[in-house]
């Protein structure tokens, strides 16, 4: 249970000991709403944010739900979630596997991460703020397993955690979102048949798009700029090739490498335009691999890199014009 201590202008949550049995329902006539400790959800209940409620998160204060997460504004009537101060910044809305469902439609949340294991979530014009100061081991928002449509959303950082991390999910989709001085915008661990299409990405001092042992992962019409490391980072870190990529019609400026496929990982590349990049395409196999990376590279546009191509000697390059 909580129980609600009203002041003139806030309404303060305090979480009780034991677990809640009822839904947690967040309203807009109440707010702002101050949630000053943690707070458990049981199976089989829900946490409720309505339209236009206003939430403030104290320190490092974590909100653990077993049951759904429902925090839907309005275009007109936006929720708001942030911390009561930005440093440190309120901790994790954790979702577990419990929980089925997870949506967040129309809010503003800055300064706290989020996860979700084995749900189904939907993000839809969210705006994700995070200045903490938080190691790379960290992301925005983090899932394992579960389905993940991601579309319209911002995600702004201070070049500190991660993006959005997707663990083995399957058919994942992160379309029509932007991401500015976040590194690892997007990054697919072990997941297969998603797409990453339409996003801008810009500012990074990582990379923008990583996929680690992904396989038939499809990423077309991104804008990427001002990338440190690389644009696109196809391959491994310990977790297998990246095999069956398709990347196609995207826009690579101003990077260090423009796609960078490596750890026996293999793409087809159609159609990408590259400019003012170190290197365009980067094409590498480990020396004690069995198999080698392999790019087949068709009808693209390059002006102004300091290299279009380059490829170690295990590795295969195919042009098509």
């Amino acid at each position: 249970m909580y129980r609600l201590i009203s002041l003139p202008l806030i309404c303060i949550l305090i979480m009780q000991c034991s677990p809640m049995k009822t839904d947690m329902v967040l309203t807009k006539a109440d707010s702002p709403h101050q949630i000053t400790e943690d707070v458990e959800i049981e199976i089989g209940y829900k946490l409720i944010i309505e339209a236009g409620a206003e939430v403030i998160i104290s320190n490092g204060v974590s909100i653990i739900s077993f049951g759904d997460v429902l925090i839907e504004g309005t275009s007109t009537d936006p929720i708001i979630i942030r911390a009561e101060n930005p440093s440190p910044g309120w901790g994790t809305l954790k979702l577990k596997g419990e929980a089925k469902k997870f949506v967040i439609k129309h809010a503003t949340i800055s300064d706290g991460t989020i996860t979700s294991y084995n749900t189904n979530n939907h993000f839809s014009e969210v705006h994700f703020t995070n200045t903490q100061d938080l190691n790379w081991e960290w992301a925005i928002a983090r899932f394992w397993y579960g389905q993940v449509l991601i579309e319209n959303c911002t995600a702004k950082g201070v070049n500190k955690a991660e993006g959005f991390l997707l663990h083995d999910v399957n058919d994942a989709i992160v379309r029509h979102c932007r991401f500015e001085t976040v590194p690892d915008g997007v990054e697919f661990i072990n997941c297969d048949r998603g797409l990453i299409t339409e996003n801008v990405f810009q500012n990074s001092n990582d990379d923008a798009i990583d996929l680690n042992g992904c396989n038939a992962i499809t990423i077309s019409n991104n804008q990427i700029s001002g990338i440190a490391d690389a644009a696109m980072e196809i391959g491994s870190e310990n977790f297998g090739s990246s095999l069956d990529i398709t990347v196609e019609s995207n826009k690579i400026s101003g990077c260090d490498k423009g796609i960078f496929l490596k750890e026996a990982s293999s793409a087809q590349m159609t159609g990408d335009t590259l400019n003012g990049n170190k290197f365009a395409f980067h094409v590498t196999t480990p020396a004690d691999s069995i198999r080698v990376s392999q790019a087949t590279i068709a009808r693209a546009t390059l002006t102004g890199n300091d290299e279009d191509f380059y490829q170690d000697d295990r590795s295969q390059i195919t042009i098509i014009e």
